[in-house]
């Protein structure tokens, strides 16, 4: 697109960020905000929710540090990617989706091997490791030295744990509470093929229980991704699933194929790519962003992935955080829409700048506080759904 036709494209977008300045409350702004470019590009994903009483519809989420939580401390299920999965729960008249609490810390979506985030709770690793940056969905898995083992803590009815194969890849077992899980009592990682795969555990009632997984070879090592616990509904319901990772790029996830390629493998109906803030700190421009999800999208893909791409923005940091304004930033990511079954939304206009937000909206220029997170899965929910709801207590 040529720079002048971009320059009105970010007018445009800007058109709802100028209604903060002039003094008319944010919360009695009109209703045009949060609108989705190339809506019918979702027409797969609203099927599925559809049928979701029946069948899993997955959401992935590839984000950054927004998107996976940085701030939220424990109670992860108040991340907005939690609260979306139990809005999206809700449309389904009679719905016996569980919602609420539940799972690890909180949260029944997809768990990394680790988060190394200060406000994150990192599963326990005892012994030999090496964290790894570039494969598992959100780019966080861990190496597991001969003996060394990882644990997660979960209320569930049953766990998906997933790892990576590989030429020398070791054994693993898993236990829970200390006893050796009948099916995972010899879980071979070595293959001729480099893919993630997933262990699933027996279904019982649901309750708080240790699940370990130890590499039991002797000299091989393993590679472990992520967990997910399930509250009963592995084969039904809305799932989001976190495939973030607080301070990455999207320059740096088009670098690492395997990085998208783990996320890609858990079966999304819909991809959610909301990046960009990073790219931005880092000082690329606007084009360089674009080029980046376009290789995003691309290795998706090449990987199999035919589904509906959503493109998601912020909300506007204060005046002179980046060096470019963030409003060229959204035009260049919604230049992308239309295109290889790509649609885009501007979450930023559901939410006010940060400067002179109300309180609780935004811990710092960046990151949602309480109230961001309900707004965001507030305006994702309309933007998941054909008649667009709006969710109580969210306005």
């Amino acid at each position: 697109m040529p720079p002048s036709a971009r320059a009105l494209l970010a007018g445009a977008l800007s058109a709802v960020a100028l209604a903060a300045a002039t003094g008319v409350p944010w919360s009695e702004q009109g209703e045009a905000r949060g609108q989705v470019a190339h809506v019918s590009v979702l027409e797969p994903w609203y099927r599925a929710l559809d049928g979701s009483a029946d069948a899993p519809a997955t959401v992935v989420v590839m984000g950054d540090s927004v998107s996976e939580g940085y701030g939220a401390v424990a109670d992860l299920e108040r991340r907005w990617v939690g609260r979306l999965q139990d809005n999206l729960r809700a449309t389904l008249p009679g719905s016996t989706c569980p919602v609420g609490s539940g799972g690890y810390e909180g949260t029944t979506s997809l768990v990394p091997a680790w988060y190394a985030a200060p406000s994150l709770p990192d599963p326990q690793i005892d012994g030999e490791h090496l964290l790894l940056d570039e494969v598992g969905p959100g780019g966080r898995a861990v190496l597991l030295g001969p003996g060394a083992s990882i644990t997660w803590r979960a209320r569930a009815a049953e766990v998906a744990i997933g790892y990576r194969t590989g030429r020398v890849g070791g054994v693993l077992r898993v236990t829970v509470d200390g006893e050796t899980a009948l099916a995972g009592a010899a879980i071979e990682t070595e293959s001729e093929e480099s893919a993630r795969q997933v262990w699933f555990s027996a279904t019982r009632d649901v309750e708080q229980r240790r699940y370990t997984v130890t590499n039991v070879s002797r000299k091989r090592y393993a590679t472990v991704t992520d967990m997910t616990p399930y509250l009963g509904d592995r084969g039904r319901c809305v799932h989001v699933v976190d495939a973030s990772h607080s301070g990455i790029a999207a320059s740096t996830v088009s670098a690492r194929p395997d990085y998208v390629r783990d996320s890609i493998s858990m079966n999304p109906d819909l991809l959610v790519l909301p990046l960009g803030f990073n790219d931005a700190r880092a000082g690329r421009s606007p084009e360089q962003l674009q080029r980046s999800v376009a290789r995003i999208i691309a290795i998706a893909r090449s990987s199999g992935y035919r589904g509906p791409v959503l493109l998601a923005s912020w909300h506007t940091p204060p005046p002179g955080f980046f060096d470019t304004s963030w409003w060229d930033y959204r035009a260049s990511l919604q230049e992308l829409a239309g295109d290889r079954g790509v649609a885009y939304v501007d979450i930023g206009s559901d939410l006010p700048p940060v400067a002179g937000a109300p309180k609780g909206v935004y811990l710092d220029a960046l990151h949602p506080g309480p109230r961001g997170q309900e707004l965001i899965a507030a305006a994702m929910t309309r933007s998941l759904t054909r008649t667009g709801p709006v969710v109580p207590g969210a306005q």
